[in-house]
């Protein structure tokens, strides 16, 4: 649950912010992860029963490849996904066809790019230790089984540095920490349960839950799980009181990538809004500019920025355009490629028929330190993993396996930590 250039942010001609913490659409972003940390709102599926999703799952939310939509747009093969969003193209036009040739592309990527197809079925198998419990908390949140297989496209199922994204989300299911706090997971310098495959599943399952009753679609549900410009969609609908709508969405994407290009083709400048914590050098690195360069622009003396500070970004040549312009569309890329990339992936599952082997489930029981070191007390100065392993007479790896939590097997664990042994 990722978004690219997270600390980045520039304002369009109407005042929009893409990245600006303080717009509408991050308000309501904020607003309701702490609604959510509350309990206000709680969210149910009343009437909609897990069998219903699973069969509108199974018939596919996506149209099938060489469906006619109202919108006439002539089909082709995407080979590169700069084809989708292209700086020299005439028109950048988004719909549900564009989509489906999307899940086409990723299904030929994960079946023909060694990388991208290892990865896929080394994190299928692996899956397969922890699967029954996975399968069993999606089925109680009221969420079809398949979205377990989220952590596919998200992680290839990976934990740890090996997971962490650009924008510092971790675990198989990419959870952010302020996002992972809200949805419960325990994040301090002994734990990080953004790694626990059981944990972050629930999480994973709460958040597309109410991500799905919020939206009321799950492929604008899938879409807010990674990425974040739906919520300036759903500003929108608010504001106009329209019913959000995928399709709608992928239009709203289409106009923000075409205002966006014609805005970096026709100025001599873009306005960057300063984002908390930033520098000059930093926006300049990032701008591949030199803070000289943004000084000259803005007329400053000093270094010294403000947050909230307008700041006149310069586009030195077409080069230099083309390069800012990828850079902005990039949250783009990652709302509209993330569910037919996840359609890619379920289809291939569903295509193999079950003849990809599998790990065996792990069998374990979980319990207090109590319980496996007689006297102790759990806190500050409590148990650590490798004294669970030596009163349970475990080896550390296999503890390790277990508890993928715990990255310090010498850090004691907090006051009532559970571990699986």
């Amino acid at each position: 649950m990722h978004e690219a250039f997270p600390w980045y942010n520039t304002e369009d001609e109407d005042g929009e912010q893409d990245r600006k913490p303080a717009s509408p659409e991050s308000i309501i972003r904020r607003e309701f992860v702490r609604r959510l940390a509350r309990g206000v709102g709680a969210i149910s599926v009343a009437g909609i029963t897990a069998r219903v999703l699973k069969r509108a799952l199974s018939e596919g939310p996506l149209p099938a490849s060489g469906t006619v939509e109202t919108r006439t747009v002539q089909r082709q093969e995407i080979q590169e996904l700069s084809q989708v969003f292209s700086y020299d193209a005439p028109e950048m036009r988004l719909s549900l066809e564009t989509v489906a040739v999307l899940k086409d592309y990723w299904k030929k990527k994960y079946t023909e790019d060694r990388g991208f197809k290892e990865g896929l079925w080394r994190a299928y198998a692996e899956m397969g230790q922890w699967d029954p419990y996975l399968r069993e908390i999606f089925k109680q949140t009221g969420i079809p089984e398949e979205y377990r297989f989220l952590a596919i496209p998200e992680s290839h199922w990976s934990f740890g540095e090996k997971s962490k994204s650009r924008a510092r989300a971790i675990g198989p299911y990419q959870f952010m920490q302020a996002t992972a706090r809200a949805y419960g997971l325990l994040i301090n310098h002994a734990v990080d349960e953004r790694n626990d495959p059981i944990k972050s599943a629930g999480a994973c399952a709460r958040y597309i839950k109410d991500l799905h009753e919020k939206t009321q679609d799950w492929n604008l549900a899938l879409s807010g799980y990674n990425g974040g410009y739906i919520w300036g969609y759903l500003h929108r609908c608010r504001e106009q009181n329209t019913t959000p709508s995928y399709e709608q969405f992928l239009l709203f994407l289409e106009r923000k990538a075409n205002e966006a290009r014609e805005r970096i083709r026709s100025q001599p400048f873009f306005v960057h809004t300063v984002g908390k914590g930033q520098t000059l050098s930093a926006i300049a690195r990032h701008y591949h500019l030199t803070v000289q360069e943004i000084k000259l622009a803005n007329g400053l003396d000093s270094d010294l920025i403000r947050e909230n500070q307008k700041l006149n970004i310069p586009l030195r040549n077409e080069e230099h355009r083309r390069k800012i312009f990828y850079q902005l569309i990039a949250g783009m890329k990652e709302n509209l490629n993330y569910p037919p990339k996840f359609y890619a992936v379920l289809e291939l599952i569903r295509e193999s028929g079950g003849q990809i082997k599998r790990h065996a489930p792990l069998q374990f029981q979980t319990i207090e330190a109590e319980n496996v070191i007689p006297g102790s007390t759990p806190g500050a100065t409590g148990p650590t993993l490798r004294q669970y392993a030596a009163a349970a007479q475990q080896t550390i790896d296999n503890l390790r396996r277990l508890n993928p939590a715990i990255a310090d097997i010498d850090v004691p664990l907090p006051e009532n930590h559970k571990i699986r042994i």
